[in-house]
């Protein structure tokens, strides 16, 4: 993917992501999908939602577009995966050890990823005077 117009976190998190496919191991997959993605997505999202309502106007197709996957992730797919990863690791110790640092490596994954947006927008904000335009984020505002 090098080379093309994809942003180097992107094409990072996306690299770290077929590495733990490539091992061939589902409960490894799993782990990273489930604590990665699915557990995850709906609170983060939830936030953005919130941040949303308070800072833009127009943008009720992209909240239901968030809205729609906090109900999907929340109540549906991330049940499976936890049932799912449950089925792969069962009683195997060293799996659930294996799923855990998959976990874990996941969520440093995608937090690299996002630290690394947070970067570039607060520089292109420095450069612009779009500033004033953006609400400040929930963190911003305590």
């Amino acid at each position: 993917m090098s080379g093309s117009d994809v942003p180097e976190e992107a094409q990072v998190f996306i690299g770290s992501t077929f590495d733990t496919i490539r091992l061939d191991k589902p409960h490894i997959t799993a782990a990273a999908f489930t604590f990665g993605r699915e557990d995850l997505i709906p609170a983060m999202f939830r936030e953005i939602v919130h941040d949303l309502r308070y800072g833009f106007e127009g943008l009720a197709v992209f909240e239901y577009y968030l809205e729609r996957h906090i109900e999907v992730d929340g109540e549906n797919h991330g049940p499976m995966a936890l049932r799912m990863l449950e089925d792969l690791c069962a009683d195997d110790d060293n799996r659930w050890t294996e799923a855990t640092n998959a976990a874990k490596n996941a969520l440093q994954a995608r937090l690299r990823m996002w630290d690394s947006i947070v970067d570039r927008v607060v520089h292109s904000r420095d450069q612009t005077d779009l500033g004033p335009r953006f609400p400040k984020s929930s963190a911003e505002k305590e």
